[in-house]
């Protein structure tokens, strides 16, 4: 069949600065192209360059071999990694029986990330609130077996930031527990709870950590060779390129963690 294909001699016949002389025939063959297996490159059964009409290729069988698939194209870069968030307050003793605004603390930031999209920072975590281990009664009352408690909006983490599907949901807060020195019952108050046992709500005093924020949706792979065709260059034959791809979607902010649950005393805040 003929040797390989080179730089000098990419076709598996080649006529190079063929012209001002005799008439050359090149007639009545059977030509295979050879497969080419270099990205992007092509295959040429005859290669003439620099020929004028002095060469004449006639009655021939030209088969084509197979052209080269098109170099991979680079991978798009990784996004950037957002900033971390800010912890939260720790809790802490307020020295006193009742709580008001002062006592309380904000939840910590969210991480920030700004993408091409808008931000998606994630959420900030749930805000303390003052505790209320049962709301449904006054709290010098016993404990029960069940207690009411209710999360306010402040307490919950908040939902991470980003396309609405991508953006994880705040976590729940904790739930508040109780410790009094003496209990009222229906026959009187009694005196055993001492300050000594925190009555523990229904429910985990932990505040849930908020959802992940899911990834974006990937890129589309760009599609092939939109225009028929090619470009000459250095004497060679090039096919156009593929297109690009598309860009992946953002993925979303993480949600924020709930706000720990609190400990409500009754007289019992120097024990």
């Amino acid at each position: 069949m003929g040797k390989a294909p080179s730089a000098d001699l990419p076709g598996a016949v080649n006529a190079q600065n063929v012209a001002g002389g005799e008439l050359t025939v090149f007639d009545g063959f059977s030509i295979f192209g050879a497969d080419n297996k270099t990205p992007g490159g092509s295959s040429y059964a005859v290669y003439a360059r620099d020929c004028d009409g002095t060469l004449r290729v006639t009655n021939n069988r030209v088969i084509a071999g197979d052209g080269g698939d098109g170099a991979i194209g680079a991978h798009g870069a990784a996004g950037a990694d957002a900033s971390s968030g800010t912890p939260g307050i720790a809790a802490h003793d307020v020295g006193a029986d009742s709580c008001g605004s002062g006592d309380l603390a904000n939840g910590g930031t969210g991480g920030s990330n700004q993408c091409a999209s808008g931000p998606t920072n994630g959420g900030q975590g749930g805000n303390a609130v003052c505790p209320d281990f049962d709301e449904s009664r006054d709290f010098d009352w016993c404990p029960q077996n069940s207690s009411n408690q209710t999360a306010t909006l402040a307490e919950v983490g908040e939902t991470g930031q980003g396309n609405t599907s991508d953006a994880g949901i705040g976590g729940e807060p904790g739930k508040d527990g109780g410790v009094m020195d003496r209990c009222r019952t229906i026959f009187g108050y009694d005196n055993s709870p001492a300050c000594t046992t925190c009555s523990l709500p229904n429910g985990s005093m932990t505040g849930q950590d908020g959802a992940a924020g899911e990834p974006g949706v990937n890129g589309t792979p760009g599609t092939g060779c939109g225009t028929p065709g090619a470009t000459a260059a250095d004497g060679l034959w090039h096919a156009n390129s593929g297109g690009d791809g598309t860009p992946p979607s953002d993925g979303g902010g993480g949600g924020g963690g709930g706000a720990g649950g609190g400990v409500e005393t009754w007289h019992c805040a120097n024990s």
